[in-house]
């Protein structure tokens, strides 16, 4: 097994109605926009759009399947709007 370092990206879009649900209604798991960058390809979104779905829940599940795919295992993430 080679030893490989990789740049991985999760970006997190959010708008004044981000900021309004975090800030002034006290949600800590707001609906939001997600993309992700993985040595600058985008594998979710792109620069400009992102899949919608509840951060806090959505990022759990990105980061359960991160050791698969660093064993190179294919791994479904299920977003708000179905599985990517």
């Amino acid at each position: 097994m080679t030893n490989v370092t990789q740049a991985i990206h999760i970006q997190i879009r959010f708008t004044g109605r981000f900021r309004r649900q975090v800030v002034e209604k006290g949600d800590s798991n707001p609906l939001t926009a997600m993309a992700i960058e993985v040595e600058g390809n985008y594998v979710l979104g792109s620069a400009e759009t992102g899949a919608g779905d509840y951060m806090t829940g959505n990022l759990i599940g990105q980061f359960e399947a991160l050791p698969s795919i660093i064993r190179d295992e294919k791994q479904v993430v299920e977003f708000y709007d179905g599985p990517m």
